[in-house]
């Protein structure tokens, strides 16, 4: 089998501008580790950050950093664990969004 990495129900975007949250009226967006099957989780870690730094460098959107994503879902007690369809990650984005 091929090594592959799920980005379904790990990538949230959600286009919300907020000048009072960031400095300009960029569109927010949540970046989640990608769900690694046939790969070693360093390596979807990895490749989770090479995509959000590729986002950030664009200055299309205003990334929300990983230890702040780590902070709220923690306070939240909620665990991407069981997360696996679309419609749970659109519900953790949209937590995650209007709670950052």
């Amino acid at each position: 089998m091929k090594p592959r990495i799920s980005f379904i129900a790990f990538l949230f975007f959600a286009l919300i501008p907020s000048p009072s949250f960031c400095q300009s009226n960029l569109a927010r967006i949540v970046v989640i580790n990608f769900n690694y099957i046939n790969v070693p989780k360093a390596d979807a870690v990895a490749i989770t950050g090479l995509f959000e730094t590729a986002l950030v460098k664009t200055q299309a959107y205003y990334v929300i950093e990983q230890n702040q994503v780590a902070d709220i879902l923690k306070t939240q007690e909620i665990s991407l664990a069981f997360c696996t369809d679309e419609k749970c990650a659109i519900e953790v984005g949209k937590l995650l969004l209007t709670s950052a």
